[in-house]
């Protein structure tokens, strides 16, 4: 995930229209990753929206140069969907000779491929899993006058979690996605203190839920948060 903004002395500025900047990400591409835009809320809160048709510039073997230039390999940059990608990376594989395919296995350059992007802000690559189930529920906390509440859904085994901050008269949640072991960590503020809890939920989690939070301090937060 990057954060992109240009900016002309203090005026910020956009891309012309219909262009497109190439950048690379650090993180190695898989099946079904996409490009994803951050639309933030008025309290900064980031909603990722699919950028729909996400293409990239990609080196394809070009065999009629190469022959010409006597079988030193050439390329030429070819605009492609991102489902593409495994095609022209199978195909470069199958026109390049033993030697080089194996330098290339090695290297996996294809698997960094410039994305072209025309919106700028908070930029993210990820891909969609589909979930195990999908739940509803409404929390029923055990503490009144809370300043505000805070959920973070943990997937186990995802690297991955869902942030959302509430006031605490709406605390109804629709449409949220299970997907192997999901966690909800409750995390309430009332003044200077600091209310937590964490269950986990599973496809039969509906209705109310009720969560009995407990005062604690940011030591023991921060141990709720990784377990």
């Amino acid at each position: 995930m990057i954060y992109l903004n240009l900016k002309v002395g203090d005026k910020k500025i956009n891309l012309k229209k219909d262009k497109k900047l190439r950048i690379e990400f650090a993180q190695k591409f898989r099946k079904g990753d996409r490009i994803y835009n951050g639309v933030l809320d008025s309290i900064n809160q980031i909603t990722w929206v699919d950028d729909k048709e996400t293409y990239i510039s990609f080196p394809v073997f070009d065999s009629v140069v190469t022959r010409q230039f006597g079988g030193v390999e050439t390329y030429k940059n070819k605009i492609i969907s991102i489902d593409s990608l495994d095609y022209y990376s199978q195909l470069n594989i199958d026109m390049l000779s033993d030697d080089a395919t194996s330098e290339l296995d090695y290297l996996n350059w294809w698997d960094y491929p410039s994305i072209l992007i025309s919106d700028l802000g908070w930029i993210n690559v990820d891909k969609i899993i589909k979930p195990d189930a999908i739940i509803s529920y409404e929390l029923n906390l055990n503490q009144s006058d809370l300043d505000n509440v805070s959920t973070y859904l943990i997937y186990q085994d995802l690297n991955s979690f869902i942030s959302d901050y509430r006031q605490p008269n709406n605390l109804k949640f629709t449409d949220i996605p299970l997907k192997n072991e999901t966690s909800l960590v409750v995390i309430a503020k009332k003044r200077k203190d600091i209310f937590t809890n964490r269950i986990l939920l599973n496809a039969n989690t509906t209705g109310q839920l009720e969560i009995e939070l407990k005062k604690t301090d940011s030591t023991d937060l921060v141990k709720l948060l990784k377990k």
